[in-house]
């Protein structure tokens, strides 16, 4: 996985719980690479509900039809993923936090 200079700060809780609970970043990479995944998610959470919260839980198509938004069931879906992969991790929801995002550059921007 190429390093990045900024990391969810969702991941990064849960990677520090995983740290805290013993495993090694090089011997156990495949539960690091599903904070990875979660941290992923989350971006893509994230979206899925400004997109709701934008153009509703229904849009109006171009030939004037109402349809519901793909987004909702998207949403839907993400977040049963990221409960299994959390699941998979041991980890309940409650121990992860959701601040801004962590910063790991040297210039800090």
């Amino acid at each position: 996985m190429a390093q990045r200079n900024h990391i969810p700060a969702v991941e990064q809780s849960i990677v520090n719980v995983l740290i805290e609970r013993g495993f090694d970043i090089a011997k156990d990479r495949a539960l690091f690479d599903q904070a990875h995944d979660y941290g992923e998610m989350w971006g893509v959470k994230e979206k899925l509900l400004q997109d709701i919260a934008e153009r509703g839980v229904t849009i109006v198509q171009p030939s004037g039809v109402q349809k519901k938004n793909d987004s909702v069931d998207c949403l839907v879906r993400v977040n049963a993923q990221m409960l299994k992969i959390l699941a998979y991790l041991k980890i309940e929801p409650a121990e992860v936090e959701a601040c801004e995002e962590v910063d790991e550059s040297d210039d800090g921007l």
